[in-house]
């Protein structure tokens, strides 16, 4: 939950080691620029509905440059051809749920967009049927080697 301050606590008070399940605005990518850089720069990730552009996030602008550590950031990009607007919202939906609920399952640092397939059947989408398919993805990405890691 939000408090006025827009930091992320968790549900249940009395339970303080809980971690919060948030999806804050410094997990978006809003700018069409970052967006670029992942299409560009990112490497592939695929699932049989979704691509995954992922990059290692760069901090290089003065607004990010905060001491405190990078975090992961979810990019959406589901086009027109996905459906009516209510449905493009639907995936949307879904898919920041993923993110939120498996976010400890995310490696901090990187910059990641997602894409539907042309062949995604959102009707038959479900949260289910999307964490089952993302799962081995992330489970990838923490094993991908990111640049200036020790090998």
């Amino acid at each position: 939950m939000n408090n006025a301050a827009g930091v992320c606590q968790p549900e249940n008070s009395d339970n303080f080691s809980a971690a919060p399940l948030c999806f804050l605005r410094q997990n978006r990518i809003l700018a069409g620029r970052h967006f670029a850089r992942c299409y560009n720069a990112g490497k592939r990730f695929f699932s049989a509905n979704f691509i995954l552009f992922v990059l290692q996030s760069p901090r290089e602008d003065g607004r990010n440059a905060a001491p405190e550590p990078a975090t992961w950031r979810l990019g959406l990009a589901v086009s027109k051809k996905t459906g009516t607007a209510v449905t493009r919202n639907r995936v949307k939906r879904l898919a920041r749920e993923v993110f939120r609920q498996n976010q400890a399952l995310l490696p901090q640092g990187m910059d990641i967009v997602l894409v539907p397939k042309k062949n995604l059947d959102p009707a038959k989408l479900t949260y289910d049927s999307l964490k089952t398919e993302l799962l081995p993805v992330f489970k990838s990405l923490a094993k991908t080697p990111r640049k200036g890691a020790p090998t």
